[in-house]
């Protein structure tokens, strides 16, 4: 008797691994969706996942609340930057006809589905969030180029002292930011080349209009005589590009100023991020507090100079000299004095966002396409003297955009003052 149950045992665990084997190479079918409206933006497909077991025999944080906790996290990451746009969650839904694909599933063979589905989804970039556990809980960010195949990763532990993953998660943001740092240096030339090929697409650059309502009152502009650099570092009248003069500060509301200091009030912005911005500007330690503003570009050129914006950042805070304003507070500040969040062509309104954001420094530029030249021009502004601090300019032919990119750190070090 024992003998037969022990052969009808070995036939349940045979059937058993069977039916997964066979699951296992079922082939999981993907609908295509109708290509999007043409855009710069680089278009992600997010796709939180967990991949491994916890030794404790579950997660806990169930699978499903960690992709919706994550797929909200690295998304708000990604379109804070303006360079990128995020597929909707109900897209992926409808490529993957809902079913239930396992973290495992996406992984297999380089990442074949998840490769598939941003193809079906009209994808330039996958971005896999994934967590697992190799003696600790690792979560990796895994970035995947469509047009180029190359693979992008940063690996991110969680905290060993966290109690619970739950309290972990609570810290995953900052984590979110540090992990999309190292992908973005990593991957910055692969994202700027398709920028480039994105933009050729959509045509000619086209000029950008001021924007018809502006929180300052910018009718009394007047040159600074600290304008005067711009002037001696111009190329041939041919090879001109413009940047914005050096003014005054504008006139702002009375609310907006405090009546016995004569700065910026601070009921303008919310309690919250006026706290934050304190709070950094607390924690300087010596260091010059700088904000550096999104390139302004024509038209179809806004993502390459916001990319450009985005890696000179990275130069800059790798010098060690300056303190930069995150991102995230630029945006936060632009929404409250509803400007617009790339672009900033007056440099008026720029100096005075810096003094909202408690900064000591700013740097603005442009990027222009003057027949077959591309050149970039920047320069860093003292806030509170409008004086000129640094300036510097690069220039490439068309086909030989990566140069801009590629010299960044010497404009970096031009605009700092360091040799």
């Amino acid at each position: 008797m024992k003998p037969l149950l022990y052969c009808r045992a070995t036939v349940s665990v045979l059937v058993l691994c069977l039916l997964a084997i066979l699951s296992g190479c079922a082939e999981i079918r993907l609908n295509t969706l109708p290509s999007p409206p043409p855009t710069a933006k680089l278009r992600v497909v997010v796709l939180p996942m967990t991949t491994g077991h916890h030794p404790l025999g579950a997660w806990l944080v169930s699978e499903k609340d960690f992709a919706e906790y994550q797929y909200r996290s690295v998304s708000r990451v990604l379109q804070i930057k303006g360079i990128y746009s995020v597929v909707p969650r109900e897209e992926v839904l409808a490529v993957t006809a809902n079913q239930k694909i396992e973290g495992w599933q996406w992984a297999r063979q380089d990442w074949k589905l998840a490769k598939e589905a941003g193809r079906a989804l009209h994808a330039d970039y996958v971005l896999i969030y994934e967590r697992t556990y190799a003696g600790a809980i690792v979560n990796k960010l895994v970035l995947i180029s469509l047009s180029t195949g190359r693979v992008f990763e940063e690996t991110m532990l969680m905290p060993a002292a966290s109690g619970s993953h739950l309290a972990a998660m609570g810290d995953s943001l900052e984590m979110i930011r540090t992990g999309y740092r190292g992908i973005f240096m990593a991957a910055k030339g692969d994202m700027f080349s398709t920028a480039i090929r994105k933009g050729r697409a959509i045509g000619p650059p086209t000029e950008r209009k001021a924007p018809e309502h502006s929180t300052f009152d910018t009718t009394k502009k007047r040159p600074h005589p600290s304008a005067g650099p711009i002037e001696r570092m111009k190329p041939p009248e041919s090879e001109t590009l413009k940047m914005p003069p050096t003014v005054s500060p504008p006139a702002v509301t009375a609310k907006a100023v405090d009546a016995q200091t004569g700065e910026p009030g601070k009921d303008k912005l919310p309690a919250g991020l006026q706290a934050t911005i304190d709070k950094q500007q607390a924690d300087t330690a010596g260091r010059r507090r700088l904000v550096v503003y999104d390139f302004d570009a024509a038209g179809r050129l806004d993502v390459v100079a916001m990319i450009l914006s985005e890696a000179l950042r990275e130069e800059l805070h790798e010098l060690g000299k300056f303190l930069l304003v995150n991102r995230e507070n630029i945006v936060q500040v632009m929404d409250e004095l509803k400007l617009q969040q790339s672009g900033m062509v007056d440099e008026a309104e720029a100096v005075q966002m810096g003094k909202w954001l408690a900064a000591n420094e700013t740097v603005t530029g442009k990027l222009a396409q003057l027949g077959n030249l591309y050149v970039l021009q920047a320069k860093r502004t003292d806030v509170k003297t409008l004086g000129t601090l640094g300036i510097g300019s690069l220039k490439s032919s068309v086909g030989r955009e990566e140069e801009l990119l590629n010299e960044l750190p010497s404009l970096a070090r031009k605009l700092a003052g360091l040799p």
